[in-house]
């Protein structure tokens, strides 16, 4: 078994196998944003929270789950669509389930071609094994994207701070009816949501904001902003929430130094308040970029300027490669601990040697 990880903000899908030999190789898709206690709920019933799919054909096991979704909408929109391949509009190429495949090497071979697909192939995903011993190898030409990492062991789900001091603790969105080898294809509710046809542009920007475009775009600043204090008040979903944040309270959370500095590291411009700034996820590093500034600044070096999202890049100062959903992540709060990214610890008091440049 891995190494328990800590994970922030935790969003994920999963699939569990029944090891019941009345319903052994059954196989059921949710989500999930505390996969320890999802997996208790379904193996003590529905009085206990659990699916009333899988109710009394337990025990289950949660063998693999994927996570690094930005917020709930985005992995309720993954999860519709690998319990229901053969309706989404983005997997019309993957043929039904053979009469030689178990339910779970069908669902693989779904997710598989999933994490290949817009806009999922450029989100920062991890796949991740819980169940060593049920792990499959992905076959050379389904290879998920290089900066989606593969990986074993169980995960701890961290509560986060919000801007003003709250702990978030998300909580598990009721019920959505997952498709297993018992529901048909012609279910009335199993129709795709009318919000999932947009364009890959627009379903990948909302999957950073929860909004529609016109509501709220995650980089510029749109109108119908409210002015309090002085400062711009805007209205933001955060842990779908809708939640009114000061731009330059949110400025400020995502800052790892006491002081950001001045001028955007990217347009070298001066950061003016209302406009949002993002710092870079090193310690030592004292970056901090307009966030429209840093994102085209990433699509640039990768050549992808077709794009609105970008997928990772290196740093304007220390030059570090770091994923953009680790950036927004850390502007909304996380990885205030760098030890959860594996970075040296804050209180490393070493220079980087671009700050001398």
């Amino acid at each position: 078994m891995g190494i328990m990880s800590d994970i922030e903000n935790f969003y994920g899908c999963y699939i569990l196998v029944s090891t019941n030999p009345k319903f052994k190789g059954r196989t059921y898709i949710g989500f999930t944003v505390d996969p320890n206690r999802r997996i208790q709920q379904h193996n003590k019933g529905m009085k206990a929270g659990g699916a009333w799919k899988t109710n009394n054909k337990g025990p289950w096991e949660m063998v693999l789950i994927i996570h690094g979704f930005p917020n709930e909408i985005s992995a309720l929109r993954f999860e519709w669509a690998w319990q229901h391949p053969l309706k989404s509009r983005r997997l019309r190429h993957i043929t039904g389930k053979s009469r030689k495949e178990t339910s779970f090497s069908y669902r693989f071979r779904v997710l598989s071609e999933m994490l290949r697909v817009g806009p999922w192939n450029r989100l920062p995903l991890t796949v991740r094994w819980l169940k060593e011993d049920s792990q499959i190898d992905f076959r050379a030409d389904t290879l998920p994207p290089v900066h989606m990492p593969i990986t074993t062991g169980p995960v701890k789900c961290i509560k986060t701070l919000s801007s003003r001091g709250k702990v978030s603790d998300p909580k598990e969105p009721e019920e959505m009816q997952p498709l297993d080898d018992e529901s048909t294809d012609d279910s009335d509710d199993n129709s795709e949501p009318d919000d999932i046809s947009l364009s890959d542009d627009d379903e990948l920007s909302n999957s950073y904001n929860g909004n529609k475009p016109e509501e709220a775009s995650l980089f510029d600043d749109q109108p119908g902003t409210s002015s309090t204090g002085g400062n711009t008040a805007k209205t933001l979903l955060i842990n779908d929430q809708p939640t009114s944040y000061c731009v330059d309270e949110l400025k400020t959370i995502s800052s790892t130094s006491s002081q950001p500095p001045s001028w955007c590291s990217v347009c070298h411009e001066e950061l003016l308040p209302g406009k949002r700034a993002v710092n870079c996820l090193y310690p030592a590093c004292s970056a901090c970029s307009h966030m429209t500034c840093l994102a085209n600044h990433f699509l640039a070096s990768a050549g992808e300027t077709e794009q609105i999202i970008p997928v990772e890049g290196d740093c304007p100062l220390c030059s570090e490669h770091v994923l953009w959903g680790d950036i927004v992540k850390h502007y909304f709060g996380c990885y205030q601990n760098p030890k959860l990214l594996g970075l040296p610890d804050e209180k490393d008091d070493s220079k980087h040697w671009a700050m001398d440049l």
